[in-house]
């Protein structure tokens, strides 16, 4: 079921292949938007890399490229549309992360506690009661199918739609399958998880963990239900039985997660959107947005919601001058330039003669210094308008390093004659020594 195809690194960076629908895009727009090659030409030059453009029935699949810095708002067709309404400064119809919250009821009779809120510093639950589990309707199936997923039913299509639209990663569990203490209420802990306690995932696949290992558990049985931000497991599964579902909306630690991951290796949807760190703030506009689909496909009513927050989610303004920004990008541009560039990403910011003060939108969390603000004016002004200049003629010579002068000569020489050079992995999977993750297989 996952969506993303394999991982490239540039160093110590990993980017993410992500596949966005231009269907699904357009259902953020009045407006036509173009063909899926123009809007992979408009990502290359502007924003991400391109692997390929493929149509799917009567929708084209645009493969993505996402890099680190944009993985917390891009990895979502919602952040996707958020970027081309910049580009192409056209307005979004609508914008789900814009609209008011509701007011929801306090769910009753279930508690929620969260042992260690700086790896978990929100936590969302709600109660839907009276869902019918079936197949998923045909617009749903479709939507997932475009983009690789296997439809599995109504519950569990939804949580995957509403994470591939909003970026957040959602699970959902069979209510009538936690444990009830005396007074009839049931628990939900999020805790770290005791050295050699195992979890079997939805998969089937049973897991020996550490006690850094983040879990949800039966706070009245103590069974773990699923790995925290990674993956659900079998104790709470939604089946075709199912008539109560209890909905999971959180923030987890992104370095727990990570670490926790990659010593489990068990990547997944979920773990690579936690780990790049996503807003405080996404997992109630998700939970919304699941609990109106779940409502419509299911025939389920809501019940009420749990919200432990100890977080913030707020967002300090960044200083940056005019100067700085034509300094670093070797422009010429105007504050009216600035300006208008800013009014496209809808950003707040003031004003004080040539210096501004930005607020990046709430999704943006990797837009906390005045370079990232920078960057983010010089590629929507776009590269290819700034002027090349030749570099400065330097003072003195600089020496040369022999090796590496003879190094060359000797490489250029030997292709010239056709020999052609090989670099191969010096690390083996086995050898005199064992590597527990070996470069080559």
């Amino acid at each position: 079921m996952c969506v993303f195809s394999t991982r490239v690194t540039y160093g110590l960076h990993t980017s993410f292949n992500m596949k966005i629908s231009r269907n699904w895009l357009q259902k953020y727009f009045e407006s036509t938007l173009p063909s899926a090659l123009e809007l992979a030409d408009l990502f290359t030059f502007h924003s991400f890399e391109v692997e390929e453009v493929t149509q799917v029935e009567d929708d084209w699949v645009i493969d993505v490229d996402i890099l680190p810095n944009r993985s917390s708002d891009c990895l979502s067709h919602r952040g996707i549309a958020r970027e081309v309404s910049t580009l192409l400064s056209i307005p979004l119809k609508n914008d789900s992360l814009r609209d008011t919250l509701p007011a929801w009821k306090p769910l009753t009779h279930t508690k929620v506690s969260v042992e260690n809120n700086a790896l978990c510093p929100r936590y969302m639950t709600a109660l839907i009661r009276g869902v019918r589990v079936e197949p998923s309707p045909p617009w749903l199936q479709k939507a997932l199918k475009t983009l690789g997923q296997k439809s599995i039913n109504n519950i569990v299509d939804a949580t995957n739609y509403v994470m591939l639209d909003t970026g957040q990663p959602l699970h959902a569990f069979d209510y009538s399958l936690l444990a009830t203490d005396e007074e009839g209420t049931r628990h939900l802990s999020v805790r770290l998880a005791k050295k050699g306690e195992e979890i079997t995932t939805l998969t089937g696949d049973t897991y020996t963990l550490g006690d850094t290992h983040q879990l949800i558990a039966d706070g009245v049985s103590g069974l773990p239900l699923a790995l925290a931000g990674i993956k659900g497991g079998k104790v709470a599964e939604v089946t075709e039985g199912t008539v109560d579902v209890i909905l999971e909306s959180a923030n987890f630690n992104f370095v727990n997660v990570r670490k926790t991951s990659n010593e489990l290796k068990l990547a997944t949807d979920a773990s690579v959107r936690f780990q790049n760190e996503p807003s405080q703030l996404l997992p109630a506009f998700a939970l919304r947005d699941l609990i109106t689909l779940i409502e419509d496909v299911s025939e389920g009513e809501l019940v009420g919601v749990i919200d432990v927050f100890t977080g913030t989610g707020e967002r300090t303004p960044v200083n940056v001058t005019l100067s700085e920004i034509n300094s670093l990008l070797g422009t010429n541009l105007l504050v009216t330039d600035v300006e208008d560039i800013l009014v496209r990403f809808e950003w707040e910011f003031s004003r004080d003669a040539e210096e501004f003060a930005v607020t990046s939108a709430w999704e943006r969390s990797d837009v906390t210094i005045k370079e990232a603000i920078i960057e983010e004016i010089g590629r929507v002004y776009g590269y290819s308008n700034i002027p090349s200049q030749m570099l400065p003629t330097p003072e003195s010579r600089p020496l040369v390093n022999k090796n590496q002068y003879y190094i060359e000569k000797i490489q250029k020489s030997l292709s010239e004659m056709g020999y052609s050079e090989v670099l191969t992995y010096t690390l083996a999977e086995r050898g005199e020594v064992e590597l527990l993750n070996p470069l080559a297989v």
